[in-house]
């Protein structure tokens, strides 16, 4: 990817690659979107597996607990944080400002540890 002469603002081809960055994670395109349209939004991912270790149970357990709360609460949180959570087998990716992404990771190792109190 590349700028054209008529490029006014050159941050377009960051925004371009996020974009497509995005998308390839697996976020929707409309939560790709938001990327074009506001300023100060940041991709973060977060390890499952890192989590896993630190609960001190097995791994496979802990990520079928994570799967199983994140699509009950995943809606909430997004909606509570006004950032877009998007899960696979190893990382969470969490699309939004820089405070919402903390807040969201807040309340995401608040569900997970819940569990194993």
């Amino acid at each position: 990817m590349r700028t054209q002469p008529d490029t006014l603002d050159k941050s377009d081809l960051r925004r371009c690659a996020s974009f497509i960055k995005v998308i390839i994670l697996g976020f929707s395109i409309a939560a790709a979107r938001a990327l074009l349209s506001r300023d100060n939004v940041y991709i973060n991912s977060t390890s499952i597996t890192g989590i896993c270790v630190q609960q001190k149970s097995s791994k496979e357990e802990n990520i079928q607990l994570m799967y199983k709360n994140i699509g009950k609460t995943k809606f909430a949180i997004e909606q509570c944080t006004k950032t877009s959570i998007f899960a696979d087998k190893t990382n969470i990716y969490i699309m939004g400002s820089s405070s919402c992404i903390k807040n969201a990771k807040y309340y995401l190792r608040h569900l997970i540890s819940i569990h194993f109190i």
